[in-house]
């Protein structure tokens, strides 16, 4: 159910109905689907419990219908990664032969990596159906595609579409850009569609996360500004915004942004997740575990916040003494869907914190060696061991991987390692391709040396004109 629904005046309407009976202690009967857009859009408020409430409601009243079924499939899958309650509550489904039971049904396969038979299942739609139908189905798939991170899927779909000038259209091929990582032509469309649509806080969203992917900070900032302008609770705008602060290491601006973001959605685990990152961030360990104890609790089933939560507190209870917990919450991640090679580099570093040098470089090894020789792998270690105290060692590590790489990370803190072992030439050299190179790098490594207010592009005329004195 888009957005652009749940602003009717017939879909108003029709909860303001709902709402005036259900506060007399009526039970109001409605249609399957009218009961599923109400369920959909206290979902989209953060009332879940609501939500649940309707559809069971709607269930009761009609057992078999495709609507309420297929919505509450579709939270099975999302919320709480259960692919086998999805696809029982969607084998439910009587009416097989509707557009949304095929999407559901497809996006399970895609869940599954059963990519051809989600494709089998498409083009099987897309030959039983009319040319007006054929329209709407390829923006559908398209969408879904993208949502699921298949830029080139999603292009295949936006080509059967007619109507390159509708913004749905534009929104899409955007959308694309950005999954393929175009971001500037990402960006450019985006423009675009805000230049046609100046109060549309969705299109600003999509330019200021996508400005964030870039690294473009201070613009993404300027973007969820507008877009909060317009909507001054618009979930997107809150988030978005309050990453971009995290990201310039302003964790007490951050945090009040994830507080501002919980009053609208107090149920997403992600935003104390994110306040509990932000403790980390300014060694405040007691009130981190507090809060990622509280997202764990709302992540439910969610294996992928679950993961992200749980290497979140390895890092705190390391960080409090607490070995045997930290590499506990590591076994707990360990269970879940990942790539263990993540896992081991975050064992290893912890390890090293705790001075447990050899099997913190079993660690390491393991881990290069799963990868492949993996160049991320390589770098969140030489990461570690800058981060231990380890400056020589590490400085040698990032140098390796400039000579072997034509990629630019680790010259912040090439520079770093410099200005720590008092070599000023190199420290300079370094600091300038850094802020050249990579500034939001630059800014995350050797913020603490510069004023506040500058922005990491300019760290290195500060320091020549710190010299020139």
């Amino acid at each position: 159910m888009t957005d652009n629904y749940f602003e009717s005046e017939e879909f108003l309407t029709l909860l303001r109905d709902y709402e005036e009976r259900t506060q007399n202690g009526e039970s109001p009967l409605l249609g399957s689907d009218d009961f599923t857009s109400i369920a959909e859009y206290y979902h989209s408020k953060g009332r879940r419990e609501e939500a649940f409430e309707i559809l069971e409601r709607a269930l009761d009243c009609y057992p078999d219908a495709s609507a309420p079924l297929i919505f509450k499939s579709r939270l099975a899958l999302i919320e709480e990664e259960d692919v086998e309650k999805a696809q029982e509550l969607l084998d439910r489904v009587e009416d097989r032969s509707e557009l949304e039971y095929y999407y559901m049904q497809a996006e399970l396969y895609i869940a599954q990596h059963l990519d051809n038979e989600a494709a089998d299942l498409l083009d099987e739609l897309w030959e039983k159906s009319d040319e007006d139908t054929r329209q709407d189905i390829a923006l559908d798939v398209a969408n879904l595609y993208i949502d699921y991170d298949m830029p080139e899927e999603a292009e295949t779909w936006l080509r059967r579409f007619d109507d390159q000038t509708l913004e749905d259209y534009l929104e899409l091929l955007g959308r694309i850009e950005v999954g393929k990582g175009n971001y500037k032509e990402g960006m450019d469309i985006f423009n675009r569609l805000i230049d046609k649509n100046p109060y549309s806080s969705y299109y600003w969203n999509l330019l200021a996360s996508t400005q964030m992917m870039r690294g473009d900070i201070y613009e993404s900032i300027e973007s969820s500004e507008y877009a909060l302008a317009i909507n001054n609770d618009d979930p997107d705008a809150v988030m978005n915004k309050a990453n971009c602060l995290y990201k310039l290491g302003n964790y007490e601006d951050a945090m009040e942004y994830y507080q501002r973001y919980i009053r609208i959605n107090p149920t997403d685990c992600r935003a104390y997740l994110c306040q509990g990152i932000c403790m980390l961030g300014e060694n405040r360990f007691q009130e981190a575990a507090v809060l990622l104890d509280k997202a764990e609790e709302l992540a439910g089933g969610n294996g992928q916040s679950l993961l992200d939560i749980y290497q979140e507190q390895a890092f705190v209870n390391s960080r409090l003494g607490n070995l045997d917990k930290a590499l506990s919450y590591l076994d707990k991640a360990k269970s879940l869907p990942c790539d263990k090679n993540d896992l081991l580099v975050l064992r290893g570093h912890i390890l090293l914190e705790h001075g447990c040098i050899e099997e913190a470089q079993q660690a390491f090894e393991q881990a290069v060696t799963g990868s492949g020789n993996s160049y991320e792998i390589y770098f969140r270690i030489a990461v570690s061991v800058y981060d231990n105290g380890y400056t020589r060692l590490a400085c040698k590590m990032f140098l390796q991987m400039q000579r072997v790489s034509d990629r630019h990370d680790g010259l912040a803190y090439i520079a770093a390692c410099c200005y720590d072992m008092g070599e000023r030439e190199l420290y300079l050299k370094y600091l300038q391709l850094a802020c050249e190179l990579v500034p939001e790098e630059t800014k995350m490594v050797l913020e603490e040396n510069f004023p506040e207010e500058l922005r990491p592009e300019d760290y290195y005329k500060y320091e020549l004109q710190k010299i020139n004195q």
